[in-house]
C-alpha cells in the first residue's frame, strides 16, 4: 500500500511509470473504458502497454489509441462461443435477461466458462508472459470482471495494482473490498429494483446480488485452479490478491447513483470517456437542422437494432410515423434491410457519432438501451432519455435516472406496442420537466477533466 502511494503522489510531480492494462476483448463497452484510461495515462506522460487476450470476434477495436498492444490470441472453442446473433437476438425476448436467474444460467454462466477458457490458453504462452515480465512493470490494472489480470500481475512480479469497473461495483468484488451487500436497500449490480422496494423486490433483489456473486465465485475458482497447477499450490489466493487492490476506479456517477455503500478505496471516474463534442461536418449538420427536433436511437455495440424482432421494428416505425415533424436517427446495422424506406422522417446509419450528436441543439431524445457509457454522455450533454434496457447493468442503470426524473423507462416488452412507444415520445418531446431536470443536471455531473485527473 505504502508503495502504490509513493507511485501515485509520483505520478503527479512528472515521473513516467510503466503500467499495464489487462483489458480482454470480450465486450466493447468494457474494452473502450479500460482503453480510455490507458489513453489518460499515455497523455499524462506514462509508458502504458494493453495486454489484450482476443475472446470476442464481434469486438473489433482494442479501446485505446494511444497505449502500446500486446494481443493474445483467443484460445481453442473461445471464438465460437461469441459467434452469431443467436444469443444476442435473445436479449430482446420478454422471458430474456431481465429476470436474474436466467442471466445467471444463460448469460453470467456462459462467460464465466468462456473467460476461464481464454485464462488457460493464455497461460499456456510462455512467451508473451515473459515478454510481459520483462518489462518490469511499476503498476498493473484490470477490470474486475475477470480475475486472470489480477493472477498475471502476480506471476509477472508487477508490485501495485489498480482493479476497476466498467459499471457499478458488483457483488462479491465489493465484498473483497470490504463493502458489505445491503440486498434490502441498495440496488445488486444487475438488479431491475430501485432503493424503494416491497419484500418481495427485496427478494428479486437479493437473488440478483447472488446470482452476480455466484458469477465471480465461478470464474476466481475455475481460475484459481489454473494458476495454481501453474505456478504452485502456494500461489496467491485471487480473493486475497484483490483485496490487496489500493484503489477501485468505479465507472459511475456517485450524483446518479443510488446510495450505497464507500470506502476510501473507492474512486469514481466516471465521465472520462465524455469527449468534448466536436463539430459536425456538413453531412451531419444537414441531418441535424433539416427539422427542429431530433431523436436519436441506439441499442449500443452489442445487441445491435437489426436484431430486434420484426413486430417491434414495425411498432417503432408506426410511432415514428406519428411524428412527421421530428427527424428520428436510429442506428441499424443493416443497411441492405432498408427498414425505413418510404418514411422520410427516419434515416437509419451502421454508425452514428453518438457523443457530438447528443451535443447539438436540436436533439430532443435519446432512446437507449442503458448502458453506462450512453447514459454518462446523455447526462453531461443535457439531453432527456426513454431507456429501454436489455440486459446486465442495463436494468439498474434505468431505474437510477428514472428515479432522478431525467428519464421515461419503457419495458422491452412494451417495444410491440406502437401506442406505448408514441405515447413516450410525447411525453419526453413535450413535458418540460424532463428537459429543465436534466438540462440542471448537467452543473452537478462531474466533467471529463476531473475524471482523468
Amino acid at each position: 500500500m505504502f508503495f502504490l502511494w509513493v507511485l501515485l503522489v509520483s505520478l503527479g510531480l512528472g515521473d513516467s511509470y510503466k503500467i499495464l492494462i489487462y483489458n480482454p476483448r470480450f465486450s466493447h463497452s468494457h474494452v473502450s473504458y479500460a482503453g480510455k484510461i490507458a489513453d489518460v495515462l499515455v497523455q499524462a506522460g506514462h509508458d502504458v502497454v494493453v495486454f489484450a487476450p482476443l475472446l470476442s470476434p464481434n469486438v473489433k477495436t482494442n479501446g485505446t489509441k494511444l497505449a502500446r498492444v500486446v494481443s493474445c490470441p483467443a484460445g481453442p472453442g473461445v471464438p465460437e462461443l461469441f459467434a452469431g446473433d443467436e444469443h444476442i437476438s435473445s436479449c430482446w425476448l420478454e422471458s430474456g435477461f431481465d429476470n436474474p436467474l436466467e442471466q445467471y444460467l444463460y448469460a453470467l454462466r456462459f462467460i464465466a466458462d468462456a473467460q476461464a477458457k481464454q485464462c488457460k490458453f493464455t497461460l499456456q504462452q510462455d512467451s508473451i508472459l515473459n515478454e510481459l515480465k520483462a518489462e518490469n512493470f511499476d503498476l498493473g490494472i484490470s477490470e474486475i470482471f475477470d480475475t486472470c489480470g489480477l493472477g498475471i500481475f502476480e506471476a509477472i512480479g508487477i508490485r501495485a495494482h489498480i482493479v476497476t469497473s466498467a459499471t457499478v461495483m458488483y457483488e462479491g468484488i465489493s465484498q473483497n473490498l470490504g463493502l458489505d451487500m445491503h440486498p434490502n436497500y441498495i440496488p445488486s449490480s444487475i438488479s431491475t429494483q430501485s432503493d424503494k422496494m416491497s419484500y418481495f423486490d427485496r427478494l428479486k433483489n437479493f437473488i440478483s446480488a447472488w446470482s452476480f456473486y455466484a458469477f465471480y465465485s465461478r470464474v476466481a475458482s475455475q481460475e484459481q485452479i489454473l494458476f495454481r497447477q501453474k505456478y504452485g499450490d502456494d500461489f496467491i489466493n485471487l480473493d486475497d490478491k484483490l483485496a490487496q487492490a489500493s484503489f477501485a476506479f468505479v465507472n459511475v456517477d456517485p450524483l446518479l447513483d443510488f446510495p450505497s455503500m464507500v470506502s476510501q478505496k473507492v474512486v469514481y471516474i466516471n465521465g472520462i470517456g465524455v469527449h468534448k463534442p466536436k463539430p459536425l461536418d456538413k453531412f451531419w449538420a444537414d441531418v441535424m437542422t433539416k427539422r427542429k427536433d431530433v431523436v436519436l436511437i441506439s441499442f449500443g455495440m452489442y445487441v445491435q437494432g437489426y436484431t430486434m424482432p420484426e413486430e417491434m421494428k414495425r411498432a417503432l416505425l408506426e410511432a415514428f410515423k406519428k411524428f412527421p415533424d421530428v427527424t428520428f436517427i436510429w442506428k441499424y446495422e443493416k443497411k441492405e434491410h432498408e427498414i425505413a424506406k418510404g418514411l422520410e422522417n427516419v434515416l437509419t446509419f451502421e454508425m452514428v457519432p453518438q457523443s457530438d450528436l447528443l451535443a447539438h441543439d436540436n436533439l430532443r431524445a435519446f432512446v437507449t438501451h442503458a448502458g453506462m457509457n450512453s447514459i454518462t454522455e446523455a447526462s453531461h450533454r443535457g439531453v432527456p432519455v426513454i431507456t429501454i434496457p436489455l440486459l446486465g447493468d442495463q436494468m439498474r442503470n434505468a431505474k437510477m435516472v428514472e428515479r432522478m426524473g431525467t428519464a421515461i423507462r419503457l419495458d422491452k416488452s412494451d417495444l410491440k406496442s406502437s401506442d406505448k412507444i408514441e405515447a413516450a415520445f410525447r411525453a419526453i418531446l413535450t413535458n418540460p420537466r424532463y428537459s429543465s431536470t436534466e438540462t440542471n443536471l448537467t452543473v452537478f455531473t462531474a466533467t471529463p477533466e476531473k475524471q482523468n485527473e
